[in-house]
C-alpha cells in the first residue's frame, strides 16, 4: 500500500491525458471514469467507518453506531426535503473541510487548522464547479439560480487558490513545498477538465485514496494484520449495501426525473452517506495525529 496513492494520481493524470487527447468530446468516456473510481474507491473508503478508532477506549456496538449513523442520515434527508438550499450550502461547507483535511494527513501540527482545512478543500471544490459552470447551473437550477456567480468565479477560485497556497506554505513543515506545488498543478489540471470527470478524479484519487490509505494502516495495526485481503473483506459489505441502494433508487428516479435531476439526486444520495462519515472520519483522523 505504500505507493498505491502515487499509483493512483498517475492513473489520473494519464485519464485526463486520454480525455484530452482522444475523448474530449466524449460524455460516455466521463462517466464510465466516474462510475468506475466511485465503485471501486469512492464509496468504499466510507464503508468501514464503523471498524476506525474514534480516540476513546470504549469501543461502542456496532448497533449503537449504526442507530448513530442512520440517525444523521435521516435527519439529513428530512433537512433535504424542507430546506434544499441550506442542506446544499451545508453540503458543501463540510466537504470542503473534508477534503482540506484529506491533503494534511501526513503533517503533524497545522497552523490555523479548521480555516487551512475548509479554504484548501474549497478551492478544489470550487475549481471543479465553477470551472465548467455551465454544467454545474443545469444539475442545480431546481433547488438554486447560481447565476450570480459567474461572473465572479474566476475571481473567486484566483482568491482561494492563492490563499491556499500561502497557508500550505507557512505551515513550514517536510511536505509543505511538495503539497503547494501539487496544489498548483492539481488546480490546473481540475481547471481545464470537465465537471463529471474532475470530480471523479479528484475524489477518487487526491481524497478517497489516500483517506483508504489511512483506514488501511490503523486497522492493520489495531488487527496485527497486514493482510490486504482481509482489508478488501472488511469493505465489501456495506459497501455493496451502499452500491445497491443508490442504484437501485436512481433507477427508479429515472421514470420521473430528467438527466440534470438524476444527477442531482445522486448527488443528494452521497450527502447522507456522506455527513456522518464526515464527522467519523474526523474524529479518526484528528484522533491519528495526537
Amino acid at each position: 500500500m505504500n505507493n498505491i496513492e502515487n499509483i493512483g494520481k498517475c492513473i489520473a493524470i494519464g485519464l485526463c491525458l486520454l480525455f484530452f487527447l482522444f475523448f474530449k468530446e466524449n460524455i460516455t468516456f466521463q462517466w464510465i471514469v466516474f462510475a468506475v473510481v466511485l465503485l471501486s474507491i469512492g464509496i468504499p473508503h466510507g464503508a468501514i467507518d464503523h471498524l476506525l478508532p474514534q480516540g476513546s477506549n470504549k469501543k461502542s456496538s456496532l448497533g449503537l453506531f449504526l442507530f448513530k449513523y442512520l440517525g444523521i442520515m435521516a435527519l439529513y434527508l428530512i433537512s433535504w426535503y424542507f430546506f434544499p438550499k441550506l442542506s446544499l450550502a451545508v453540503f458543501i461547507i463540510i466537504s470542503a473541510y473534508h477534503f482540506g483535511q484529506t491533503h494534511f494527513l501526513d503533517f503533524d501540527q497545522i497552523k490555523f487548522k479548521p480555516i487551512t482545512y475548509f479554504i484548501l478543500g474549497s478551492n478544489f471544490l470550487l475549481i471543479i464547479l465553477l470551472s465548467d459552470f455551465q454544467s454545474t447551473y443545469d444539475i442545480l437550477i431546481s433547488i438554486v439560480d447560481i447565476s450570480i456567480l459567474e461572473p465572479m468565479s474566476l475571481t473567486l477560485i484566483v482568491i482561494l487558490f492563492m490563499t491556499s497556497v500561502g497557508l500550505t506554505l507557512i505551515q513550514r513543515q517536510k511536505g509543505s513545498f511538495k503539497l503547494a506545488l501539487e496544489i498548483c498543478f492539481l488546480s490546473l489540471l481540475l481547471y481545464f477538465t470537465p465537471l463529471i470527470l474532475s470530480f471523479g478524479i479528484y475524489f477518487g484519487f487526491w481524497h478517497a485514496l489516500p483517506s483508504m490509505k489511512a483506514e488501511y494502516y490503523a486497522l492493520t495495526k489495531q488487527l496485527n494484520s497486514s493482510q490486504l485481503k482481509v482489508f478488501i473483506k472488511q469493505l465489501l459489505p456495506f459497501s455493496s449495501i451502499s452500491i445497491l441502494g443508490i442504484s437501485l433508487i436512481l433507477y427508479l428516479s429515472k421514470e420521473f426525473l430528467n438527466e440534470e435531476q438524476v444527477i442531482l439526486l445522486f448527488f443528494v444520495l452521497v450527502s447522507l452517506i456522506s455527513a456522518p462519515h464526515i464527522f467519523v472520519m474526523n474524529n479518526f483522523i484528528e484522533h491519528q495525529k495526537v
